[in-house]
Order: C-alpha cells, then sequence, then structure tokens
C-alpha cells in the first residue's frame, strides 16, 4: 500500500509539473504572438507616416516648382516690358533730338561752316583744353553740337528749379544720340574751355580783328547776340 501511495504521489507530481509546463510554454507563445502582432502593426504605422510624408513632400516640390515657373513667366513679362519701355524712349528721345537739332541749326551757320572749312587758319580753330594734350582741338561738327546744345538749355541753367548736374546729363545723352560718346564731366569741362576761349577772343579783338572770323566764335557770337569789339 505504501508503495502504491509513492507511486500515486510521483504520477502526480509528474503530471502536475507537465501542465505547469503547458501552461508556460502557452503563455509564452501567447505573448510572442502579441508581440509579433504589435511589431507588424507598429511597422505598417511607420510606413504608413513615411508614405504620408513623401506625398506631402512631393505635393510641396509641385508647388514650389508652379510658384517658381509662375515668379519666372512674371519677371519676364516685366523684364520684357521695361525693354519695350525703354527703346521707346530712346526712339523717342533720338527723334525729338534730331528735330531739335533741325530747328537750332540755321541755314546761315552752315554756310559760314562750310566756308570756313575752305579758309580755316589753324590759330583761329584751335580751342584750348586744359584737361588734354591735343594740339589740334576738337573735331568741329562735336563742338558745334556741343554749343548750341548748351546755349538752346541756357534758359533752363538760368532757373533755379533745375539741377546743373542733371542738364550737364541731359546735354551728354543728347551728344550720345547724335554718336559722340562724351560724358556729362567732359562736355561741362570742354564747354568751360570754350567759354574761356571766347572770352579772351573778345578782349583781343580789338588787337586781332581778324580773330572773329574764326568759325567757333562765329557759332558763340550767332548763339550770344552781337559781340561787344
Amino acid at each position: 500500500i505504501k508503495r502504491s501511495s509513492e507511486k500515486k504521489k510521483r504520477i502526480s507530481e509528474a503530471q502536475r509539473k507537465t501542465k505547469m509546463k503547458e501552461f508556460v510554454d502557452s503563455h509564452i507563445m501567447n505573448l510572442m504572438e502579441t508581440q509579433e502582432a504589435w511589431m507588424e502593426k507598429v511597422l505598417k504605422t511607420i510606413e504608413h507616416k513615411e508614405q504620408e510624408m513623401m506625398i506631402r513632400e512631393e505635393e510641396w516640390r509641385k508647388r514650389e516648382a508652379a510658384r517658381l515657373d509662375e515668379e519666372y513667366r512674371f519677371w519676364a513679362s516685366e523684364r520684357a516690358w521695361v525693354e519695350a519701355r525703354d527703346t521707346a524712349l530712346m526712339e523717342t528721345l533720338q527723334e525729338f533730338t534730331k528735330k531739335e537739332l533741325k530747328l537750332l541749326i540755321p541755314k546761315e551757320l552752315m554756310a559760314r561752316k562750310i566756308q570756313h572749312n575752305k579758309n580755316k587758319e589753324d590759330d583761329e580753330t584751335e580751342i584750348p583744353n586744359n584737361n588734354t594734350n591735343q594740339s589740334n582741338g576738337w573735331p568741329e561738327p562735336e563742338i558745334s553740337s556741343l554749343i548750341q546744345l548748351r546755349s538752346s538749355m541756357e534758359p533752363r541753367f538760368q532757373e533755379n528749379g533745375y539741377s546743373e548736374e542733371g542738364l550737364w546729363e541731359e546735354i551728354a545723352a543728347k551728344m550720345a544720340c547724335l554718336g559722340y560718346d562724351w560724358s556729362a564731366v567732359k562736355c561741362k569741362d570742354i564747354w568751360d574751355n570754350i567759354g574761356i576761349y571766347y572770352n579772351k577772343t573778345l578782349m583781343e579783338c580789338n588787337k586781332k580783328e581778324n580773330s572773329r572770323n574764326s568759325y567757333y566764335f562765329q557759332l558763340l557770337d550767332s548763339c550770344h547776340g552781337p559781340g561787344h569789339c
């Protein structure tokens, strides 16, 4: 009886261990399945978020590209408009300058210039220039244009509402339209030298009467009125 009782006890202990093992194994399996399901869910969530982010980035790139394209077209249109405006202004200025010069150059001055080209003397045609070493003076067409442009704007130089620097810039622009690349500073310097020459000739005209035959003197005299000699 005692042996039978011990045998039953051993069997019961083995069954208990077996059931315990099965219970633990079952819980471990459930835990592993739960973890796998959770990991799968996490991975799917991450993948979904990444896809959403990629979609948003793609949409942002498209919007940015469209914005840049629209901005490029806008500035291209603005640039074309500015270029067209500047071209129209230059054409208008050139036409205005040509008409203005035609009115400023009377026929008698042109006749004097032709006569002067035939009979000019070197000592009477040179214009002093403090800023250069040229011994032959400046070309007559350029000097003539400068004298007539400056003389035509004399009333504006006398008024207080105009900037002298701005007026010389305007003269330089008109000279450029005629094909003469003179800056505003150069125009003013040459004009000052012409004034010195003119005043000096007026002072010496009693000593040298034929000095008033100089073409530049005649041109200045016609612009300023009769001489004072």
